[in-house]
């Protein structure tokens, strides 16, 4: 015999298709799949009352979503100034809001026949003869209070109060004392609630150690299995009740009857969803040592650039106090020779041209950069050449496939000339079982950075803006040392 035991958010979600992944009729056929009688349901007190309580809460959330979305109708706005194609959304959001207040209106008729007609569903499942209501007695509840003083899960964590979830542990845990479990006879336990039943996020199909503990202590470890969504339930483990029911065709009509077996096989195996790559990519490229050292590298650049912006101010100030009317030939060669500049004499006129050309060389306006790097944001960089320095990313969005690899490029672009690549190979790993349920096949999946060549460049850009700072602290240095001198003399 197979046994069900529903969590209270598997029914609230049989109830309001929050989703959008059932049919209006799914609650009835599957009450008519439980009349059946291939399955029974375990229906803990707590999780009975607890549904009921919350079903008309749902209902009246559904009422104020419609209010909102009407709200945010009106909220809406549009731009101004257009000379042709302009929009009248005075009108589409006229048209947009109509249909919503007359479901709203409709709604606010019929809620109270809502909620009969809701309760009178989920009670064709609780009230069915298949169903077996498990009492919370006085011994359940002794169980839950040495549970909270041990600090056992779903009791573990002191932010949370779980006592309804613990209720339903130890009425798993203590099945024995409701139900005449056989030895082959499985209870299924589908709750969405991994972090108070589950190992963790990724093992959402394990039990948490504490309560795997006492499952096993009391002999039935083998007879419980833990199952995340009802949509895996529906599509994996009841497959011959409904064969045996003849409802194949109605449970075909729900749209989430075409399981996805290979994302059930990675997260059997631990592997992450194909569709968390991208984030996971994005956040894992975030928090690399290699992206730090990028980042230190903008924050050693944007030094530099505030360094080169006092370079004007100190310019401007030393330009002012010199007369270059009085500065004498052999002060001009001595300035030149120590700077190596190979030029010819040049006379005061020329002279004071060339100390004006230095300080405008720290007078551009040099961006700063970020103090992170985020997969897809290019950044522009301001080099001292002047010419499109950018930071670009290219193939940075996944198209995740099980058994694919693939490849993001990080690149350094110096008006449109390729200066550096580096690369991030990503592989999506998999994971095939045999008809026994066995790992036949796999691989993990994996994510390698390598920015050295980029690293690399960007290294190259901090090292011409240190040559510059000392460059031009020289010419500082040697203003004061013979020009200021000259004039005070």
């Amino acid at each position: 015999m197979k046994y069900l035991l529903l969590d209270t958010n598997i029914y609230i979600n049989l109830i309001a298709n929050r989703r959008n992944d059932i049919t209006s009729t799914f609650i009835t056929n599957f009450a008519a799949l439980v009349a059946v009688g291939g399955i029974k349901i375990i229906l803990p007190e707590i999780v009975q009352y607890e549904t009921l309580k919350h079903l008309e809460e749902q209902v009246e959330t559904i009422g104020k979503l419609l209010e909102n979305q009407i709200v945010g109708i009106k909220e809406l706005y549009w731009l101004t100034g257009f000379q042709a194609d302009e929009l009248d959304i005075e009108s589409y959001k006229s048209e947009a809001e109509k249909p919503l207040k007359e479901l709203l209106e409709i709604f606010i008729k019929q809620k109270d026949k809502y909620i009969s007609e809701v309760k009178e569903s989920i009670n064709d499942i609780f009230e069915n003869e298949n169903t077996k209501i498990i009492e919370t007695s006085e011994q359940l509840i002794n169980h839950v209070s040495k549970r909270k003083i041990f600090k056992r899960a779903p009791l573990h964590k002191e932010t949370k109060d779980s006592l309804a979830d613990a209720l339903i542990a130890e009425t798993l845990i203590n099945i024995k004392s409701f139900v005449n479990l056989e030895d082959e006879d499985i209870i299924y336990f589908v709750t969405e609630n991994y972090k108070d039943f589950s190992l963790d996020k990724v093992h959402k199909d394990v039990f948490h150690p504490h309560i795997q503990a006492d499952l096993k202590k009391n002999g039935i470890i083998e007879n419980i299995k833990l199952v995340n969504s009802f949509n895996k339930l529906i599509a994996l483990e009841l497959q011959e009740e409904i064969k045996d029911a003849h409802m194949e065709l109605i449970f075909n009509d729900e749209p989430f009857y075409e399981f996805d077996f290979d994302e059930e096989a990675r997260e059997m195996a631990g592997l992450p969803s194909l569709s968390s790559f991208q984030d996971n990519m994005e956040e894992y490229v975030s928090e690399h040592d290699e992206t730090q050292l990028i980042i230190d590298i903008f924050g050693d650049i944007n030094k530099k650039i505030i360094k080169i912006e006092e370079f004007y101010g100190e310019y401007d100030d030393l330009i002012g106090r010199i007369n270059f009317e009085t500065i004498e030939k052999e002060t001009i060669e001595q300035f030149q020779a120590e700077l190596d500049i190979e030029k010819k004499s040049c006379n005061r006129e020329e002279f004071e041209d060339q100390i004006m050309r230095f300080m405008s060389e720290t007078e551009e306006d040099y961006e700063r950069l970020p103090d992170c790097l985020y997969v897809g944001e290019d950044i522009e960089i301001s080099n001292l050449s002047h010419s499109a320095l950018i930071l670009k990313w290219n193939d940075y969005e996944l198209t995740p496939v099980s058994a694919g690899t693939h490849t993001v490029y990080l690149q350094l672009i110096n008006s449109s000339e390729l200066i550096a690549e580096s690369r991030i190979e990503i592989n999506y790993g998999y994971m095939c079982f045999d008809e026994d349920g066995n790992a036949a096949d796999g691989c993990k999946s994996n994510i390698e950075i390598d920015f050295y060549n980029v690293i690399k460049a960007l290294d190259h850009v901090r090292e011409d803006y240190e040559e510059f700072i000392i460059k031009h602290e020289h010419i500082l240095s040697l203003i004061i040392k013979f020009l200021l001198i000259d004039n005070e003399n």
